[in-house]
């Protein structure tokens, strides 16, 4: 399994862009060290939309998607199974516009663990029935020592 972080930014937002980035390499990390997280979702795509207030009617957060391979089933029937999920996140620029970038970075941690609750949703539990959500969140909150 793999993650990724797709990031929108505008000039005045840009500020948090490594600490996105040291944060997908984190996880990436963690997953590559635990192969306990099943086979069936293969990568995980979080979009981040950080942009200042005049760009913002731009960026609207998209519904979640799955995406397919077609699969050889084992029977010689080829089936349409779903191996990747995106979903986007929004973080608010007021929320973070006076934040130093340690209170920022902390602030984008819980955002992030907040919307992994998409993952733990019954949608997806049923397209990636050996993807353990709720062990891939803990895991993650204890890489950044959050509970």
């Amino acid at each position: 399994m793999d993650i990724f972080f797709g990031v929108n930014v505008s000039d005045k937002t840009s500020h948090l862009n490594d600490f996105f980035r040291e944060v997908e390499a984190k996880i990436a990390v963690l997953i590559k060290e635990n192969l306990a997280y099943g086979c069936s979702l293969k990568k995980i795509l979080v979009g981040i939309l950080y942009v200042s207030p005049e760009y913002s009617q731009f960026f609207k957060v998209k519904k979640p998607k799955y995406y397919y391979e077609e699969i050889d089933n084992g029977n010689g029937r080829i089936e349409k199974t779903a191996v990747r999920f995106e979903y986007e996140m929004s973080l608010e620029y007021e929320n973070y516009k006076d934040l130093s970038y340690d209170e920022a970075k902390l602030k984008f941690l819980n955002d992030l663990f907040s919307s992994m609750d998409v993952l733990k949703t019954d949608p997806v539990r049923k397209k990636f029935k050996d993807f353990p959500a709720d062990q891939f969140i803990d895991d993650t909150k204890k890489l950044f020592q959050l509970k």
